[in-house]
């Protein structure tokens, strides 16, 4: 009859969301009506009803326990899981392997290689956990690795820090009457300094008070300047007034208001006094400016003495920061000379000795803490392997299995011993044959 395959791609895709045979989901949708593809399928675990309904344009996915819908989950492939893992306990391909048989895409057990096998008789154990165990302890122990390398890495370090700092504190015990020697030559060469300084800087607060002096008149002649300025002007402007009236006089003979002559003899006064005036005012403007070049030259000279005054002054502070911090270090000399005299060394250095001997037993409880830790997750990670913990469980149910292959083989009249090890290898053998394998056998067989 037609329509056998439909039925295993139907129960695959009900409770797994795909089809069976190699084919894509859209491949499953009825061509004629393009839509509507639902599956339902029902089956019972213990005393409990359940029914799976899954479809296609709509989609739908929903499962009920005693024609009561689950609690549906946000993430379909969370409701899925819940299905696989909880209620049916197969995935996709044990449920294939041992459930449904297709002839075309079925491979038998024995033709599987050993790791397949393996995991066939787990996911029928439900021990598949410990593989997932077992990955996660090797991303743990990778971890754990490269902690424990960079732990080593400061380990080391420290203990080197250590051994020199302590290098240097012995030196310093050994050395101390060469290093007091060194350190007061260094006090007697600073204090030279300081008084070579100290001596320039009072030559340069000297020489500040007589340039002071030599510009004391300072505020005065600025004074005088702009007095003269303004005076300058006046005179220039009374000049040039005067000068008009004199060219006025020597070029008309009318009036050019009224058109009245203009009497010669007053013209000849009045032209004899503008001169006179312009003379006067022309003095006047020479003097002037002989006066304010004068007091130029004195501004200008006040201003060389005042970019001394600041050089100087400049100077000064250099000096002043320079005898501070060679007198700062003079007390440190001192405080190291007595505490070498007092037979101690450096508290700085001490203190340095002490937080290194701290920090090196602070990781040394990391590193032994890091290797307590890894010791474990390998000691784990060996009885996570397939040849430990799984092996252990497999060894007492393969007995089982062997019993119930050779009762059904035994049933089916088909007389020969059929043994698997814990490795999933097997062992056959017939009451004619000592040993052959499983490739042996005739199709039929």
């Amino acid at each position: 009859g037609s329509g056998k395959s439909t039925i295993l791609d139907a129960l695959c895709f009900g409770l797994f969301g795909k089809p069976f045979r190699n084919i894509n989901k859209p491949q499953l949708i009825n061509s004629v009506n393009n839509n509507g593809l639902v599956v339902e399928v029902e089956f019972t675990v213990g005393s409990r009803n359940y029914k799976v309904v899954r479809g296609i344009k709509p989609n739908v996915f929903e499962i009920y326990n005693n024609r009561k819908p689950l609690n549906q989950e946000a993430n379909i492939r969370d409701y899925q899981k819940i299905l696989e893992q909880q209620i049916l306990k197969l995935n996709y391909r044990s449920f294939t392997q041992v459930v449904i048989l297709g002839s075309s895409t079925f491979i038998p057990f024995m033709q599987l290689p050993a790791k397949h096998r393996r995991e066939v008789v787990e996911e029928i154990l439900d021990i598949q956990i410990f593989s997932l165990m077992n990955m996660l302890l090797k991303l743990k122990l990778k971890d754990l690795q490269e902690e424990l390398v960079s732990i080593d890495n400061r380990y080391e370090l420290t203990i080197e820090k250590i051994s020199l700092q302590e290098n240097y504190i012995d030196d310093l015990k050994k050395n101390k009457n060469k290093l007091i020697k060194t350190k007061r030559e260094a006090i007697k060469s600073n204090t030279k300094v300081i008084q070579s300084r100290t001596s320039e800087r009072e030559e340069l607060e000297n020489a500040n008070v007589v340039f002071l002096e030599q510009i004391k008149d300072q505020q005065q002649v600025e004074q005088k300047e702009t007095k003269l300025k303004d005076l300058r002007a006046t005179l220039a402007e009374k000049h040039k007034s005067h000068s008009s009236m004199l060219d006025f006089f020597d070029n008309n003979a009318d009036c050019p208001t009224c058109q009245q002559h203009i009497d010669e003899v007053f013209k000849e006064e009045m032209t004899v006094q503008q001169k006179q005036e312009v003379e006067k005012y022309q003095t006047g403007i020479e003097k002037m400016k002989s006066e304010l070049s004068s007091t130029k030259q004195r501004l200008k000279d006040i201003k060389e003495v005042a970019d001394k005054i600041r050089d100087n002054q400049l100077l000064i502070a250099q000096l002043n920061t320079s005898i501070v911090e060679l007198e700062k270090f003079n007390t440190k000399l001192e405080t190291e000379i007595e505490s070498f005299n007092n037979g101690s060394v450096g508290k700085i250095d001490t203190d340095k000795l002490k937080n290194l001997k701290k920090e090196y037993k602070k990781i040394d409880g990391e590193r032994q803490s890091a290797k307590e830790e890894r010791n474990y997750v390998e000691a784990a990670k060996i009885m996570l392997q397939d040849t430990g913990i799984k092996t252990k469980i497999i060894k007492q149910y393969l007995p089982i299995m062997n019993k119930l292959i050779n009762k059904y083989l035994t049933s089916m009249e088909f007389y020969i011993n059929f043994t698997l090890n814990e490795n999933f290898e097997e062992t056959i053998k017939s009451r004619y044959r000592d040993e052959f394998t499983y490739a042996s056998f005739s199709e039929g067989e």
